[in-house]
C-alpha cells in the first residue's frame, strides 16, 4: 500500500489511526450495554411499560452503535477523499468502506461486515424517523442479539485498518 495522493500526510494518517483506536472502547461499551437492555417480548406481543423502556433503550443503543461506526468511516473518507452526501450518502459511505482503493488504501471492512452493518443503518434510519412509541420489537431483537458477533468482526477489521494507516504513515516523509 502506498499513498496515492500528495495531500495525505503522515500526521493525518497517524491521527486517523489514533482516533479510530479511541473509538473502539466506546463501541465496546455500546455493545456491552445492549446486552443489559435486550427488549423483552416476542413478535406481536403487547409490551408493558418496563419492556417498552427496554425497547427504547435498546433502540437508542443500536443507533449509537451504528453512528459511532459511521463516524469512523466518515473520518477516513475525509482523509482519503470526500464524504458522500445526499440521499444515498450514508449507504455509499458504507459501501465504499468495503472497497479497496488501489494505491491509496486497503478496504476497511469485509463484504460480510458491510452487509451486516447495512441492517443497522436501515434500523437507524427507521429509528430516527419514527416516534418511539411506534417502534416494534421485531427488528430490534435480532439486531441486539447479533450485535456482539457483528461488532467482533467489525472491531477486528477496524483495528487492522488502524494498523494499516500506521504502516502507510510510516512510508511518508
Amino acid at each position: 500500500m502506498r499513498a496515492g495522493s500528495s495531500s495525505l500526510s503522515r500526521a493525518a494518517l497517524a491521527t486517523d489511526a489514533a482516533e479510530l483506536r479511541a473509538e473502539l472502547p466506546r463501541l465496546d461499551r455500546a455493545v456491552d450495554e445492549l446486552a443489559l437492555v435486550r427488549p423483552l417480548g416476542s413478535e406481536g406481543s403487547t409490551l408493558d411499560a418496563p419492556q417498552r423502556v427496554q425497547l427504547y433503550a435498546a433502540s437508542a443503543l443500536l443507533d449509537t452503535f451504528y453512528t459511532a461506526v459511521e463516524r469512523v468511516l466518515e473520518r477516513v473518507a475525509r482523509t482519503f477523499g470526500t464524504v458522500p452526501v445526499g440521499p444515498t450518502g450514508h449507504t455509499e459511505l458504507l459501501v465504499h468502506a468495503g472497497l479497496e482503493v488501489r494505491a491509496v488504501r486497503p478496504r476497511i471492512l469485509s463484504d460480510a461486515s458491510v452487509s451486516a452493518l447495512k441492517r443497522y443503518l436501515a434500523f437507524r434510519h427507521r429509528f430516527r424517523h419514527l416516534y418511539l412509541y411506534d417502534l416494534h420489537v421485531e427488528p430490534v431483537v435480532p439486531l441486539t442479539e447479533d450485535a456482539p458477533r457483528v461488532w467482533a468482526h467489525v472491531r477486528d477489521e477496524l483495528a487492522a485498518f488502524a494498523d494499516a494507516l500506521d504502516e502507510l504513515a510510516d512510508t511518508l516523509p
